[in-house]
């Protein structure tokens, strides 16, 4: 699987935006209500990165988790980071194709953290897919944060103006066309993504294809914490909108429940 970005080169910046206020107070909010409690759960973190949610699930009780990343240098860094977690391991791989590496159908939660956005083509996208719906229970959980495909350009252009962070899409925003996200850093500087847009119409066609009976586009919510700290006006641009917000989680299911 081949994006725009190598994160081998990037791993060092890459953990710098981790304190961006979106992430801290909005996905990782929402990405642990979705999760619930996972005490004496196994669970597969596929493009783990430098471990950051990896390590969150190993820390709140799971039984075990196994981080997966194409990375070699991001996945050195959350070694060395959670040496001391027992429950934790990481393993270097590509989350569209991974073969004989994990075992099927063995992992109560699959979570893909922007993960779907770095698909070339669609073949890598349902590649990606695959893997998770390979991996999880029958009636585990798979959850894909991702960016939403039906975000506005007002929204684009709010989130510009409010938070300092640039989405670059396409006119067409038809499958599989480049895209570029420049996220800014605490202390001055910016970041910047390659990745590729790709419709809700063909992320649901593939999760079908895939063995995901159903899914859920669910908008991110902000934590109270973040609220007071910021400011109901700090975070209506990134909320109030008939789209959604502009980065989603799809929750994955291979049974209807």
């Amino acid at each position: 699987m081949t994006s725009g970005t190598d994160y081998n080169t990037i791993a060092e910046d890459y953990h710098e935006i981790k304190e961006n206020p979106l992430k801290k107070y909005s996905e990782e909010f929402t990405v642990a209500k979705l999760v619930g409690d996972i005490k004496e759960l196994s669970v597969l973190d596929l493009a783990c990165g430098d471990g950051y949610y990896t390590r969150k699930f190993g820390n709140l009780g799971a039984k075990h988790v196994l981080g997966v990343d194409l990375s070699t240098e991001m996945v050195a860094r959350a070694k060395a980071q959670d040496a001391n977690l027992t429950n934790v391991a990481y393993r270097v791989g590509d989350a569209s194709c991974i073969e004989d590496e994990t075992n099927r159908n063995s992992f109560d939660l699959v979570t893909a953290v922007y993960l779907l956005q770095y698909a070339p083509n669609e073949e890598a996208l349902r590649g990606m897919m695959q893997v998770a719906s390979d991996n999880v229970t029958a009636d585990g959980m798979t959850l894909f944060v991702t960016q939403n495909p039906n975000v506005t350009d007002s929204q684009l252009q709010a989130q510009l103006e409010h938070y300092g962070v640039e989405i670059q899409l396409s006119a067409d925003r038809k499958d599989g066309t480049p895209a570029k996200t420049i996220i800014p850093f605490p202390g001055g500087g910016a970041l910047t993504l390659e990745h590729f847009h790709w419709t809700t119409a063909t992320i649901e066609k593939n999760l079908a294809m895939v063995g995901f009976e159903t899914f859920v586009w669910c908008n991110m919510e902000v934590e109270a914490a973040g609220m007071v700290k910021y400011g109901a006006d700090f975070w209506k641009p990134y909320l109030d909108y008939d789209a959604g917000t502009s980065i989603v989680v799809i929750e994955c299911r291979k049974k209807k429940s």
